[in-house]
């Protein structure tokens, strides 16, 4: 319903941008996430020029809540989707998403904690390692 409302995408854009760091990021972030999932949005999805970057800049950021969403929403938009896997093996994201696994890697290198913001990077570099084992294939 979301993405049949005029703009709403680049409005959701916007406000992942513009907001960073605030609650409106997030809640923007997770609701593209949302988005990715049903697969009558993906090609509106992936014809905007915008999300990518936007997705990319997102993993690039300090918050790993935000992160973790922006690996979730790629998973979804590759997942069963060819054209998908195309577009995004053509762009940035894919040293993106390497460059992400290792510096989450580095920055913890023993996630066999019962700490929960270690299992929450355990999670996330599985995370980015299924993404890139879809992307690979």
């Amino acid at each position: 319903m979301v993405t049949r409302i005029p703009e709403s995408l680049d409005l959701l854009l916007e406000f992942g941008e513009s907001y960073s760091g605030s609650d409106v990021d997030y809640l923007a972030t997770l609701i593209l996430h949302n988005l990715c999932f049903l697969s009558a949005n993906k090609p509106k999805l992936l014809a905007s020029d915008k999300l990518l970057p936007f997705f990319e800049s997102k993993l690039k950021s300090g918050v790993p809540s935000v992160r973790y969403i922006a690996v979730g929403a790629m998973w979804a938009l590759l997942y069963g989707s060819q054209k998908a896997k195309a577009i995004l093996k053509g762009s940035t994201i894919f040293q993106s998403l390497l460059d992400s696994q290792s510096s989450t890697l580095v920055s913890h290198p023993q996630p066999l904690t019962l700490n929960k913001g270690h299992e929450r990077l355990v999670d996330m570099n599985e995370a980015i390692s299924n993404v890139v084992g879809l992307m690979v294939d």
